[in-house]
């Protein structure tokens, strides 16, 4: 279901997906830095979500955030993501 969020028009789905990457649970953070590379358009709110994710103690956290920002082209995030390797 979570993958499927950022393909709804409604603000309140993407409200859930932010929601969904703050959860406890490593397996659901995962899920919402992959979905949130889906939106088609992503906010500031999203980006700041994502560099979030690439400090994630949970590496798959870390690797859909990193796919992410790529895949939305946030440029500013290169020094971050360079400083993972």
């Amino acid at each position: 279901a979570i993958q499927g969020l950022p393909f709804l028009e409604e603000l309140s789905a993407q409200e859930a997906l932010y929601e969904c990457a703050k959860d406890t649970n490593d397996r659901m953070r995962s899920l919402a830095m992959r979905a949130i590379g889906q939106l088609p358009k992503a906010s500031e709110r999203s980006f700041s979500i994502l560099l979030k994710g690439i400090k994630d103690p949970f590496s798959w956290v870390r690797y859909y955030a990193c796919q992410s920002l790529g895949r939305l082209e946030y440029n500013s995030a290169a020094p971050e993501i360079s400083a993972l390797l």
